[in-house]
């Protein structure tokens, strides 16, 4: 039916039941037609939609006419597009067949390239291994080079070479050895061969004068009674006389020396120190100290055992207590002691003590430091 159709039975017969309920063509007009005529219609309106719905109907339409029209330019452009892949088809059969044949190509170069894969990655797992152990010997050389030669080490041995040098260069030369052996054919005619020989043939020797005790064996029987003839001394000889004189003053010097260690002045021998004489009081020194802490006690405690090496020694009670130190290797204790040290109080003897020391606190807070001196 026509639109001019619908609008003459909508105008001559509203209420007719037979009012279409679809019209052809897809003109926007004729749409428009089939909605008034849905709403407009006074026959049977069993089965049709309200009047809000036909107008979502009637959107739905239109907007289904844009798609429309938008697949249709897209069915156009497929046609066109089917037109150019159906030449291309043709071609693509060529080319597959030339790809077949490509494939198994491929196929049997895939065989032989899995064969070198797997030897490939032997290869590389002997690789890795050498890699690792390359690894190790480079750490190990690594540690070696620490004392390798430096520009230091150089210039040093330098140094050492070319003093070594200076000391080749007065070496032995040919002129020095000639005279070297003239000297050694010298010496050579100054001794015998070995043997005892008679004076003229020996070399004369000197004994030493600090040369100890020579022992001698008597060979033969001596007899010394048996003398005859006179017998005279030589001149300035000892006599018995002269002996008497010696031993009297020698009896006279002993009575004025004393036994050996200290005396008192009267039992002392008298001594003068030379006018011109210079006396040096050489003061103890030392180059080597070392420091002893004790924590402070209230029981006696030794602070440092007697040291015979000992030069000098100092103390320093480094508590807020009293200390009392006894300077000797017996308990110390509030009563028997040396000194007595006040909290941060420093004390050295005025003489060399090697001895041993104790001491003890009114309190167990701090503690006490020596310092000795070797």
């Amino acid at each position: 039916m026509s639109l001019d159709e619908l609008q003459t039975r909508l105008t001559t017969d509203a209420t007719d039941a037979t009012v279409p309920t679809s019209v052809t063509g897809t003109d926007v007009a004729n749409k428009r037609a089939l909605d008034v005529a849905i709403v407009a219609g006074g026959g049977s309106t069993v089965g049709l939609a309200t009047e809000a719905t036909l107008l979502e109907v009637r959107d739905a339409v239109d907007s289904l006419e844009a798609f429309t029209d938008g697949i249709e330019g897209l069915l156009t452009a497929t046609n066109v597009l089917l037109t150019a892949v159906n030449a291309s088809i043709d071609q693509l059969e060529g080319y597959s067949d030339g790809l077949e044949g490509l494939l198994t190509s491929i196929r049997d170069a895939t065989d032989g390239l899995e064969g070198f894969v797997d030897g490939l990655e032997g290869f590389v797992d002997g690789l890795e291994t050498l890699v690792a152990s390359a690894n190790a010997s480079l750490t190990s050389i690594d540690g070696k080079l620490t004392d390798v030669a430096t520009a230091t080490k150089q210039d040093t041995g330098n140094a050492s070479l070319s003093s070594i040098d200076t000391k080749l260069s007065s070496q032995a030369t040919a002129a020095n050895q000639t005279t070297g052996n003239a000297s050694l054919a010298s010496l050579d005619g100054k001794f015998s061969s070995l043997g005892q020989k008679t004076m003229s043939a020996s070399a004369p020797v000197v004994i030493a004068s600090d040369q100890s005790a020579l022992p001698s064996s008597q060979s033969g029987t001596w007899n010394i009674t048996n003398v005859s003839g006179t017998v005279s001394l030589p001149t300035g000889a000892s006599t018995a006389a002269l002996q008497t004189t010696g031993n009297t003053s020698l009896s006279s010097i002993d009575g004025k020396l004393n036994s050996l260690g200290q005396k008192t002045s009267a039992n002392s021998v008298p001594v003068v120190i030379a006018s011109d004489q210079t006396v040096t009081i050489a003061s103890a020194s030392s180059s080597a100290g070392a420091v002893t802490v004790v924590s402070a006690s209230t029981s006696s405690v030794t602070l440092i055992t007697a040291n015979a090496s000992r030069k000098a020694l100092s103390l320093f009670n480094n508590s807020n207590k009293t200390a009392y130190v006894r300077f000797q290797a017996s308990a110390a204790s509030t009563s028997a002691f040396t000194i007595k040290m006040n909290p941060d109080d420093f004390f050295t003897p005025a003489f060399t003590y090697t001895g041993e020391i104790r001491a003890i606190w009114d309190g167990s807070s701090g503690d006490m430091q020596i310092t000795e001196f070797t």
